[in-house]
């Protein structure tokens, strides 16, 4: 996209100025979602979480009984 934004504004088919406009405008949109991603990697719950609970695949457990 950049690029594209980039070969528009060397042919003169945009301006200059818009083009740094939205090239940031861009950037911050790619920054909010990625700030957006990394918060839900972290804050949903895990896989492997405290449950009590076992998948088949999952190594057995040394718990004696």
């Amino acid at each position: 996209m950049k690029a594209l934004l980039g070969g528009l504004a060397l042919s003169d088919i945009i301006p200059i100025s818009q083009h740094h406009l939205i090239e940031h405008a861009l950037d911050m949109l790619l920054a909010v979602f990625l700030l957006i991603a990394v918060y839900d990697a972290r804050t949903s719950p895990s896989r492997y979480s405290n449950t009590g609970e076992q998948s088949e695949t999952d190594p057995p457990s040394n718990q004696s009984t």
